[in-house]
């Protein structure tokens, strides 16, 4: 039976509460590292979305997992730099009672497909402890290849521990896909130049990456890029709250 897929969005300060409730597992932690902090308090999930909102995305692009309504977790790219700009650290937790139901691998499979497809990027990594044998197989059904085993890497909660290193990078074809959206970004009405990750990386050769603002948006473009069309529609909700 397919998985219902969950929503990629930006956060916004009422996902506080449901963050933190997500967060606060000894099982979750134990798998990240230590600047996740445990036990994790509504305070901490207020300085998490601050830091997202202040932080800019040329670094680090963090999205929260929306699971029937309900905030459950992260996935994120934190991009290389220099010779490795077009490559990004995959990271993602899930709230341990929606465990095993396929709704993290469809996380992380968007997540890839926003990576390569709209930013331009040609390798994804992750890295996993040893003992995280679910993780390990979120990378696999998401087109990730075990690489290697760096043998005594990590120390966590007082053990030493391997970290296993995984990859994916863009398939044959990928490229014009991006190119493709590139070009239907450029010439949206009322396109402006978001998000700054792109800007900096020449997935186009036409120049920057643009995208329609949702407001009068066009619909075929709008239907192409429906997760930052969402953040548009919550980052515009968000200021009419304040």
């Amino acid at each position: 039976m397919e998985v219902q897929k969950p929503q990629l969005r930006a956060l916004i300060p009422a996902d506080a509460a449901d963050l933190a409730h997500a967060a606060n597992d000894p099982r979750i932690a134990a798998n990240l590292k230590d600047v996740f902090p445990h036990p994790y308090t509504v305070e901490d999930a207020e300085r998490f979305i601050a830091f997202c909102a202040a932080a800019p995305e040329t670094v680090q692009l963090s999205r929260a997992i929306v699971w029937q309504g309900r905030t459950a977790g992260m996935v994120s790219l934190t991009f290389g730099s220099d010779v490795y700009a077009r490559t990004a650290e995959v990271g993602y937790w899930l709230a341990a009672d929606l465990w095993g139901q396929g709704i993290a691998a469809a996380a992380v499979g968007e997540l890839c497909r926003m990576a390569f497809a709209d930013l331009g990027m040609e390798r994804l990594w992750a890295a996993v402890f040893e003992g995280n044998g679910a993780s390990c197989r979120v990378l696999e059904k998401c087109g990730f290849t075990r690489e290697a085993t760096l043998r005594r890497a990590a120390r966590k909660n007082g053990k030493t521990l391997d970290v296993m290193l995984y990859g994916r990078w863009k398939a044959e074809g990928e490229e014009e896909n991006s190119l493709a959206r590139c070009a239907a970004w450029r010439t949206a009405p009322g396109a402006r130049p978001l998000p700054p990750c792109c800007l900096m990386r020449p997935a186009c050769p036409t120049g920057p990456i643009y995208l329609p603002r949702i407001k009068g948006k066009d619909a075929a473009c709008a239907a192409s890029f429906p997760a930052w069309g969402k953040d548009e529609e919550n980052r515009g909700k968000t200021k009419e709250n304040k």
